[in-house]
């Protein structure tokens, strides 16, 4: 387990400004853990902060409204970290939620020694406030979007981010596997679920997409036109 955990965290950049000693005093301050999907692994009544490092599966970043509503703020994927916000003091929604959208497996750190290997290492104070910053702005890039965009324009421009973030190459198309169902792809947009299935179903009529229960493909070119 300790070779696997030292393995997962080269896989992330912020090791990169850690030196040797700092890796190892980090794999034995975490602790490695598979969930299965619907878990709710970050919650604001949590007594215990922690700062979480995706090894495999998709997690989203919900937000909860005072009747209810979800809305999905994010998606975080594989060598990337969430919970970082509890760093920042005051920073955190007290009504934002992460939840395993499939089976995750996940490394957790208490935030406090997190926070101590940041005093310590300016480098790795920078790189993690930079994450941060580049998470704001695409925030805040979505909500332009919602406010300058309609649906139809919102939700191409998701699966083109989709493509980017979780895609690969095959053959001239992006080919990503589909894990969202209409619902939560319309919690993402802004948009309802019968736009997002009317708007897939075009797509797919036209040739543009090629949309199934376990893949989505499009050629980049296409799907813009």
């Amino acid at each position: 387990m300790t070779t696997t955990k030292i393995w997962y965290l080269e896989k992330f950049d912020f090791t990169k400004k850690l030196c040797k000693d700092e890796v190892i005093h980090m794999e034995k301050s975490m602790v490695m853990r598979k969930v299965a999907k619907d878990t709710v692994l970050h919650f604001p009544e949590m007594k215990e902060k922690f700062v979480y490092f995706l090894k495999d599966g998709l997690i989203k970043i919900v937000h909860y409204s005072e009747d209810g509503r979800e809305a999905i703020k994010y998606l975080i994927s594989p060598g990337n970290i969430f919970g970082e916000l509890a760093l920042l003091e005051n920073s955190e929604n007290n009504n934002d939620y992460a939840v395993a959208v499939n089976d995750c497996t996940i490394c957790f750190m208490n935030v406090e020694v997190v926070s101590t290997m940041m005093q310590q290492n300016n480098e790795l104070t920078i790189h993690i406030r930079k994450l941060i910053g580049l998470r704001l702005k695409k925030l805040e890039t979505r909500l332009e979007s919602l406010l300058f965009k309609d649906s139809r324009t919102r939700i191409i421009e998701f699966l083109l981010e989709l493509g980017k973030e979780f895609g690969t190459e095959l053959n001239g198309k992006v080919v990503v596997k589909n894990f969202l169902t209409h619902d939560e792809i319309a919690k993402l947009t802004a948009s309802s679920r019968q736009t997002v299935t009317m708007l897939l179903n075009e797509l797919r009529t036209k040739g543009q997409l090629t949309y199934s229960t376990k893949l989505i493909e499009f050629t980049t070119t296409k799907l813009v036109g």
